[in-house]
């Protein structure tokens, strides 16, 4: 029988030691959205909440053994950068993408092939664009339903109050184009026309036309495919001209962040389609969870939003997917795992995937703002 000494098992421990730092290893993940321009109130949240719950997992030892790196880029909602940045990504080695935001720049990532040729995941994509659903495309692992859906109970709420005066508002881009058709159909099976339309550029605020010509129509409600900062400029022009129809809007948009922008008197009343439980249902085990996070892992002026929970489901779902992946995950495995979770309970909430089946949620609701500023359901 062979007796190691002392020194010899100290050498061998450090061995041991040494070889398993060398097995473990950071998986990347990357993201890129709007932190700067135009949708930077829901990108930056959104980024913030997949960061904190990243934070956790590695706080526990990590997933497998391995730690997650998180690299979240900056496109300004800008197509262009968007590629830039998903390849600057793709060289990093990055085993999925979470939660980027923009119709158009996830639109990019398919027509250029970006996707295919890395077989990279999204999980999570902030849009419910048709055109990334139907035809049916493995990398988007939606937890969104679609703006289709949305715009649906939308015009359901109004039908069943008898409204038949709606006018609409749209983003002049993939997203509010795919909206608009989505919102004619409804109003058609309805039996109602649009009251009006008015359109304006994507990636700018200057909605003072459309405020002009929806001020002028009086209608009852106003269907509004906006995002981020041009809703809130929308409703500001619109309520302080004396506008008073009811808004809403699509899931796209923070409701926390337009009170920020705009105040709570003009943000009063604005109703928004919701697509995932609000922050503060403590019914929800999955809510209580996040809440408990961020304020561990996020800074402290941090408060929940719809858009933060977002991005911490969306990192919660690509984490179940990274345990499933094994210890060495590749973007491949990844892939196969994602589409392996099956009515997958996240604590109340939901996802189902499968072969061919990549919308994962069908949650949607209607909240609205009070008079206090609270986001009611």
């Amino acid at each position: 029988m062979i007796k190691m000494t002392t020194q010899a098992v100290a050498i061998s421990a450090v061995a041991l030691f040494t070889m398993q730092i060398a097995q473990a290893k950071d998986i990347v993940v990357g993201q890129s959205t709007a932190l700067t321009g135009v949708l930077a109130s829901s990108g930056v949240p959104m980024r913030l909440g997949a960061q904190v719950y990243f934070d956790m997992v590695n706080a526990a030892g990590g997933v497998n053994g391995n730690h997650i790196r998180f690299i979240s880029l900056d496109d300004a909602y800008k197509v262009d950068q968007t590629i830039k940045n998903v390849n600057a990504l793709i060289d990093k080695d990055v085993v999925a993408l979470v939660g980027g935001t923009g119709t158009s720049n996830n639109e990019a990532l398919l027509r250029e092939k970006i996707l295919a040729n890395a077989n990279l995941a999204v999980v999570g994509p902030r849009t419910g664009a048709s055109s990334l659903r139907v035809p049916y495309t493995p990398y988007f692992f939606h937890l969104r339903v679609s703006y289709a859906q949305e715009v649906n109970k939308a015009i359901e709420h109004y039908v069943s109050i008898g409204f038949k005066k709606i006018g609409i508002v749209y983003q002049d881009d993939a997203f509010g184009t795919d909206a608009l058709a989505a919102a004619k159909f409804a109003l058609k099976q309805a039996g109602i026309e649009p009251a009006f339309l008015s359109t304006y550029e994507r990636n700018t605020t200057k909605v003072e036309a459309s405020v002009k010509i929806a001020l002028a129509a009086q209608t009852q409600a106003i269907l509004l495919l906006t995002t981020g900062g041009p809703t809130a400029a929308f409703v500001k022009l619109f309520r302080e001209a004396g506008g008073s129809s009811q808004l809403m809007a699509l899931s796209i948009n923070d409701p926390n962040s337009i009170i920020q922008s705009i105040g709570i008197k003009n943000a009063h009343g604005l109703s928004i389609t919701t697509v995932f439980p609000s922050p503060t249902r403590y019914d929800y085990p999955v809510i209580k969870e996040y809440q408990t996070t961020l304020k561990k892992f996020g800074p402290a002026e941090a408060q929940p939003t719809l858009a933060s929970l977002e991005g911490y489901l969306a990192a919660k779902v690509l984490v179940e997917g990274l345990k499933k992946a094994g210890a060495n995950p590749t973007r491949e495995k990844v892939l196969q795992a994602l589409e392996g979770l099956s009515n997958k309970d996240l604590g109340g909430f939901r996802v189902n995937f499968g072969p061919n089946i990549r919308a994962g949620s069908n949650y949607v609701d209607i909240s609205i703002i009070s008079k206090n500023g609270a986001v009611l359901r």
